[in-house]
């Protein structure tokens, strides 16, 4: 998924063939540096099993930029051996690389299973956590001598100003759980959660028991752990009147709360349903307007309008969609609409609709009760025109700095082919300001290759960071942001509506 080398002329020609509509020389984003990444060329495979190759390596990848504005970038490696990169001076022309190995799963380690990756950093910037999780469905053929491994998920901590390892944990060892999702929560707890796989006694007996756990950081000591139930649990009756379904719903929440008492103080949060948004989607509870839209719906009411033999409520759709996917909800057709948190309690979201013979993506910003401020509907989120070809597309959000007042949003057009493989088309980057939301830059990426983004600052100025497959890291710089940098924190907030 990547951009161009930087010849003005390569960069503009390409920007006009992904971007649908023309873009001005002067809202591009401009390349100013690539830098090839010292890990192996190719990273190999998890999950091998005849006839199935398994998953890339190089798919697996995740980047974080720190509080110094340096990158960090984690590659996993079949070999076992997962450089973590660290690269500064990154917009210059001597940039500095230096790596970390780190242990992780191998190719034979996953025989018939997968792995999920995950990189984050504490609030303090002192240390990275490296989250990578193995389960194991067993042959595609069954065979009766196969014994699977318990779900693990190997947890590693590596101390950011010595660049070293200081100490890792398998949650194996403590916990029968198949981890979907982690996050760092203070400076001194990581929250799990996932799928209990205790012993059954009766099929099924733990489908909707989901395992919570603490861990301490950095000397990963366990901390509480709980047991709390989905709502898949308390399917209501045909025809149940939705009061009644949204009853047992708030029966539940209370129970889970309870029941969960323990995590709940340790950890400083105030709900299991915010503990498991924090863990899943990086933020607390967003308003109920805006998850109802992420979700394609105009209002509860149209969930009280339920005739089907099993009526759902919102709680089982949002887990449905956004839980129990270590966050690959974001590479999903639900990934677009769902809102994501400022630091300064804004809310930001894009939403998708048809327009003639287009599809087209507007941007909104929300205050914390989920009042439209403003929105725009930007040329560049013109996701899909008259006479593309293909015949699907996404945009999300992708980072959001008000303090450099910069959202980064990233679209890709896609066609299905067979066996349901999604065929890439177009992508690209585009860069909006937070304050009005009017388009700063755009530039096209590599249609075919997954990329990570970031906005990172380096001497006053704002730039976009690009890993294309945990392999190259494409520096841009964010045209016109010399004037801006000087404005006042206040005027982030001051928004005007458009229509007004």
């Amino acid at each position: 998924m990547f951009k161009i080398k930087d010849l003005s002329l390569l960069l503009a020609v390409a920007l006009l063939s992904c971007v649908p509509l023309s873009v001005p020389a002067q809202t591009q984003l401009v390349a100013v540096n690539e830098i090839k990444l010292p890990v192996p060329a190719s990273l190999g495979n998890f999950g091998r099993s005849f006839p199935i190759l398994g998953d890339s390596a190089n798919e697996k990848s995740s980047m974080k930029v720190l509080r110094d504005q340096s990158l960090v970038v984690l590659d996993p490696d079949a070999s076992g051996k997962w450089p973590l990169v660290r690269v500064t001076k990154w917009w210059t022309k001597a940039p500095v690389s230096e790596v970390l190995n780190v242990a992780g799963w191998t190719a034979a380690d996953t025989e018939y299973g997968g792995v999920e990756v995950d990189l984050q950093i504490t609030p303090d910037g002192h240390y990275a956590v490296v989250f990578a999780a193995a389960s194991w469905d067993g042959p595609l053929f069954h065979r009766k001598d196969y014994v699977a491994r318990k779900p693990d998920t190997l947890i590693t901590v590596i101390d950011l100003q010595r660049w070293q390892i200081i100490g890792s944990a398998h949650t194996a060892n403590t916990d029968d759980a198949d981890f979907r999702g982690a996050r760092i929560l203070n400076g001194n707890w990581i929250a799990l959660q996932g799928m209990d796989k205790r012993p059954e006694s009766v099929k099924y007996e733990h489908l909707y028991d989901r395992r919570n756990r603490l861990i301490s950081i950095p000397d990963l000591k366990m901390g509480p752990g709980c047991v709390s139930k989905r709502p898949g649990d308390h399917l209501p009756e045909p025809g149940t009147p939705a009061s009644v379904r949204r009853k047992t719903a708030e029966t539940l929440a209370r129970q889970n709360d309870e029941a969960c008492a323990d995590v709940l103080r340790v950890s400083g949060v105030a709900s299991v349903k915010t503990l498991e948004s924090v863990i899943y989607k990086g933020h607390g509870l967003e308003p109920k307007v805006l998850m109802l839209h992420s979700l394609d719906i105009k209002d509860e009411a149209e969930l009280d309008g339920d005739k089907t033999p099993f009526p759902i409520n919102l709680d089982e759709q949002e887990q449905f969609a956004y839980y129990d996917h270590w966050n690959s909800f974001r590479q999903n057709e639900y990934r677009g609409d769902l809102p994501e948190e400022s630091t300064s309690h804004l809310w930001y979201q894009l939403y998708g609709f048809h327009r003639d013979n287009s599809y087209q993506f507007g941007i909104g910003v929300f205050d914390a009760g989920g009042q439209k401020l403003v929105e725009q509907v930007p040329q560049h989120l013109l996701c899909k025109g008259e006479g593309d070809q293909w015949k699907y597309c996404r945009c999300s959000i992708e980072d959001i700095s008000e303090e450099q007042h910069a959202l980064l949003t990233s679209c890709e057009g896609y066609s299905i082919g067979f066996l349901d493989v999604e065929i890439p088309h177009k992508q690209w980057l585009s860069v909006f300001r937070t304050d009005n939301l009017s388009e700063v830059g755009a530039t096209a990426i590599s249609k075919n290759r997954r990329t990570s983004e970031a906005i990172a600052v380096a001497e006053g100025r704002a730039y976009v960071l690009a890993v294309e497959l945990g392999e190259t890291l494409r520096v841009y710089g964010v045209p016109g942001r010399s004037e801006s940098q000087s404005l006042p924190l206040a005027s982030q907030t001051q928004y005007r509506n458009p229509s007004d």
